[in-house]
Parts: C-alpha cells; sequence; structure tokens
C-alpha cells in the first residue's frame, strides 16, 4: 500500500549517508524520470529536497461532471557520492521514496511531511445536504487511488470507511438548486449544494476616445460615434446562498474558498469559477442561531468570448 501525500503543502525528501558529500536525487513522476537533481551535503552528511511543486507540475487536474482519481505517482531515489557536486564514486545504495501525489494540502499545525497510510473518507464535513431523488458521491482515499463513493438518490446515510455521513435532502420549490464541486483538502472532488436565493451581475470595462466624424466638406453626421469605444471586458459574478444548514458544513465552505479548483453545473454545463469571498466568519448554532452562508462567485473566463 503506497503512502498518500498532498503536493500544496511543501514534501520534504531527506537522506543521510556516512561518508557522502554529495547526492542526486532523480525524480520520476508517473513511470518517467522527469527530474535529476544535485546537492552538497552539510556536515553531517545529510541532504534535503523538497519537491512538491515539481510533482504538482504533472498533475493537472480536469473535471466535466465525471469523477474520476487523479493522482500522480512519485518515485524519488536518492543516491550519495564521495565528492562534492556528485563527484567521486557513489556511496551506499540508494534511498528510495515512492509516494501517491495529491492536490490537497495539510494545515501548519498538522506538521511537516504528513503522509496518509490507510485508508479513509477524503471529506471533512459528515452533515451533506442534497436535493430530494439526487444521486452523488462522497470521495474517500483508496489503497491507490481515490474512490468515489455512489450515494442514492434516496439515501439518507452514507457510511465511508467507518465514517458516518447523514444526507439531509431538501425540497426547495421557490429556487432551483445549483451544484458547486471542488477540489478539497484531500485533493478529491466534492460536491457542495447552494440552494436558496442567486443574484446574477455582468461587470464591463472598457476604453474610449474621442474620434473626428468631420467630412472633407467640413460636415459630421449626427449618427456617427464622435466618442468611439474599445476594448470592451464583461465579467458575469453571482452569489449563492446555502440555506439554513447544519454548523459542520463550515469545513466545506472554508475548504471551497481555499480550493484552486472549482465548477458550477448549470444549464447542463460544467463551467469553470472563482470564489471572489474572501473572509469567512464561522457560523454555529449558538452565536448565530441559523446557520446559512452567502458566497459570491465570478466565472473563470471573459464573458466576450476571446479565446485565441
Amino acid at each position: 500500500m503506497a503512502d498518500k501525500r498532498f503536493l500544496r503543502s511543501p514534501i520534504f525528501i531527506t537522506g543521510t549517508q556516512t561518508g557522502g558529500l554529495s547526492a542526486i536525487g532523480s525524480l520520476t513522476i508517473d513511470g518517467t524520470l522527469r527530474y535529476t537533481l544535485t546537492k552538497d551535503s552539510d556536515s553531517s552528511n545529510r541532504v534535503t529536497f523538497e519537491i512538491s511543486e515539481l510533482c504538482r507540475d504533472y498533475l493537472d487536474i480536469v473535471f466535466n461532471n465525471s469523477y474520476t482519481s487523479q493522482i500522480v505517482d512519485v518515485s524519488f531515489s536518492l543516491q550519495f557520492y564521495n565528492a562534492i557536486n556528485a563527484g567521486g564514486s557513489t556511496v551506499g545504495s540508494a534511498q528510495v521514496t515512492d509516494f501517491k501525489g495529491l492536490d490537497g494540502y495539510t494545515y501548519f499545525e498538522q506538521g511537516s511531511n504528513v503522509t496518509v497510510t490507510g485508508t479513509q473518507a477524503a471529506q471533512s464535513n459528515v452533515s451533506v445536504y442534497m436535493p430530494e431523488n439526487t444521486s452523488g458521491y462522497i470521495p474517500s482515499l483508496g489503497t491507490a487511488n481515490i474512490l468515489y463513493n455512489s450515494v442514492s438518490t434516496t439515501q439518507t446515510t452514507k457510511t465511508v470507511n467507518g465514517t458516518v455521513f447523514t444526507i439531509n435532502r431538501i425540497c426547495s420549490p421557490k429556487y432551483d438548486p445549483y451544484k458547486v464541486t471542488f477540489i478539497n483538502k484531500f485533493g478529491a472532488l466534492q460536491d457542495l449544494y447552494f440552494f436558496t436565493k442567486r443574484v446574477d451581475k455582468t461587470s464591463v470595462k472598457k476604453e474610449s476616445y474621442k474620434s473626428n466624424t468631420i467630412n472633407t466638406s467640413g460636415v459630421y453626421n449626427a449618427y456617427n460615434h464622435s466618442k468611439q469605444t474599445y476594448d470592451i471586458f464583461a465579467n458575469d459574478t453571482f452569489t449563492l446562498s446555502t440555506g439554513f444548514v447544519d454548523e459542520n458544513v463550515n469545513y466545506a465552505i472554508e475548504e471551497l474558498l481555499l480550493s484552486e479548483q472549482v465548477w458550477i453545473r448549470q444549464n447542463s454545463q460544467t463551467l469553470p469559477i472563482v470564489p471572489m469571498t474572501s473572509s469567512l466568519q464561522k457560523k454555529t448554532s449558538l452565536n448565530d442561531r441559523l446557520v446559512e452562508y452567502t458566497i459570491e462567485f465570478e466565472f473563470a473566463y471573459n464573458k466576450i468570448n476571446d479565446i485565441r
């Protein structure tokens, strides 16, 4: 069973070897040698490499309403040499570290070099809200991949690797629910539904200049633009509200705002969006009685098609 590590947080690989004055680190990703790194040892014959960003370059997350495991297989081989700059002869055997890399992260208080060695649910909030008669998924970390455990259209509980999730079924006859999918802290795709009010807004930016509309006879036409606009850009933004939810959903909202990959499902399309809300006051039933969140989003593209 391969260890799993989270690539949005630093991953340090350290090795020591008696008589080793330098080392070469060979980074193989998905079976292909990608990087060869050379470093001199310190006074304790020790070297340390940080490789998370190098690994993450090869993890291209995509989502089009299909829930698939997206990871990279990483192997880092550390070979010491008895001279600086990887000169002289090899000393000792190669020290190899293998793991599965996920597009997740850890928190500061968890410490450095966090690894997951077993299987577990890959979703922080155990209170889940879904529309009536709607199926879905709850992610988990399997032995080698991210697994998406199906929830049927009528289930009200789901047990994943010993964790019990409560499925709250919501019927909102006044509003259409919107499904927002994001990469959570475990590097897994997670759904979060917003059930109540949606407000849309379009913002426009443009440049202008004063145009000369007088012809050679010294006459101008009133229907010509003397103030000419150009470079018009527009972006659509919108706000979504969760409706009243359990305070356990705080975890999902926080991870949504921390996510670098977010999508919304609307009009039978999966569209990329960016959370614009930049602060979160965590609500509790004790302090706030009723817990509800309103989040602002922006579509991750310009309204006018300018893809060239």
